[in-house]
């Protein structure tokens, strides 16, 4: 009778840390699909932001390529405006004309920070993959 109250004591406790293995091996399982969703959103998410640098990096070109030819404009103006009949329309076009490269430089400033974050990021994880 004692052996055979051990035995099924022993059968018992085997049976319920089987259990306990199968819920733990489940909850890790659980765990694991987590983890790969989170990884698959974040390479989501950086292909977006990647995405994003990438046309601001084309937007910034286009913008430089401006920039430069309201430059030539603006001192072409700067120089004739003092020899020409019209100076001081040739003073307000200038003068416009430097008003249209700030506020160009202001968006060129917002395409490059819009690459810098991307860089970060890039950085962050290229070092977190290591």
């Amino acid at each position: 009778m004692k052996k055979l109250l051990v035995l099924g004591t022993i059968v018992l406790s085997a049976s319920m840390m089987g259990a306990e293995i199968d819920n733990l091996e489940a909850r890790f399982k659980g765990l694991e699909q987590e983890y790969n969703l989170l990884i698959q959103k974040e390479q989501e998410k950086f292909d977006t932001e990647k995405k994003i640098a990438e046309t601001a990096q084309t937007t910034l070109g286009k913008q430089r390529e401006l920039y430069n030819q309201l430059s030539e404009k603006v001192a072409k103006l700067n120089q004739i405006k003092n020899v020409k009949f019209y100076k001081e329309q040739y003073g307000e076009l200038a003068s416009k004309y430097q008003a249209a490269l700030k506020d160009l430089e202001g968006q060129m400033k917002e395409q490059e920070n819009i690459i810098n974050r991307f860089r970060q990021l890039e950085a962050l994880k290229t070092n977190k993959s290591k």
